[in-house]
């Protein structure tokens, strides 16, 4: 067999083995999406239960953040109209954990206190990082607000998080994945108030206006009048006369 047939029948071989290999991820890559999506929704469930009217993309602001891969934010929602916020969801990703990048999901209440956090994706040691998972780490996030520190021990103050035993980068980590989405979640919905009262403080002053030319126009519409109740008067009644002149 000559070596030009040996290399056509590996060009065959190879070009076959290239459309099977891209026929099958055009089958399968709308699947793995779908159902990394479905993860992702169950994981926003798990983290603000109380959207249950679902979740909307919101505005991350500020993502550039030392340390931070990636920001994602979420408005969550009451009701199946998404017209009441129940609170926030963030997606935050560090890259300075002990053995890559950690993939953080926190959800937040309207008043930006954690809900609930979980972790979403690690590279951390077996049997040492990856116990941040555990509910005796993990947990400790619940009800916080942002601004927590890492200490060795038993943690001794309301922002004070007790880090896992010889896993200390891992837990800080995780504790800056969570400072991140509070603060991130602070500043987005800080805009989006001050937008509230701004807007609220423009209808008060137009109502203000509205409200002092009505009363412009009641008290004109009143001058005008009251000549011509005057002339309506009989000349000899002296008594509505006077009446009229003391007003």
């Amino acid at each position: 067999m000559s070596k030009f047939s040996i290399a056509v029948r590996l060009f065959i071989i190879t070009a076959v083995a290239a459309v099977c290999l891209a026929a099958a991820n055009k089958i399968t890559a709308p699947l793995i999406e779908e159902n990394a999506q479905k993860t992702k929704n169950a994981s926003m469930a798990e983290v603000l239960p109380a959207a249950k009217g679902g979740f909307t993309p919101a505005d991350a602001g500020n993502t550039n953040v030392e340390g931070i891969a990636s920001i994602s934010v979420y408005s969550g929602y009451s009701d199946k109209e998404q017209k009441n916020i129940a609170g926030y969801v963030a997606e935050v990703t560090c890259s300075e954990g002990y053995g890559g990048d950690i993939t953080v999901m926190v959800g937040l209440d309207t008043d930006c206190k954690v809900v609930k956090a979980v972790i979403l994706s690690s590279s951390e040691t077996a049997g040492l990082g990856a116990k941040a998972k555990e509910p005796e780490f993990i947990n400790q996030f619940i009800g916080k607000s942002g601004g927590l520190i890492v200490v060795k021990g038993d943690s001794g103050s309301d922002n004070e998080i007790s880090a896992i035993t010889s896993a200390t980068i891992t837990s800080k980590a995780v504790t800056k994945c969570v400072n991140t989405a509070v603060e991130v979640v602070k500043e987005s919905t800080g805009k989006s108030l001050e937008a509230v009262k701004n807007t609220t403080k423009v209808i008060e002053e137009k109502d203000a206006k509205s409200n002092e030319e009505l009363k412009a126009a009641q008290d004109s519409h009143k001058d005008e009048a009251e000549p011509i109740i005057e002339e309506a008067q009989p000349e000899g009644d002296a008594s509505k006369k006077e009446v009229k002149s003391n007003e």
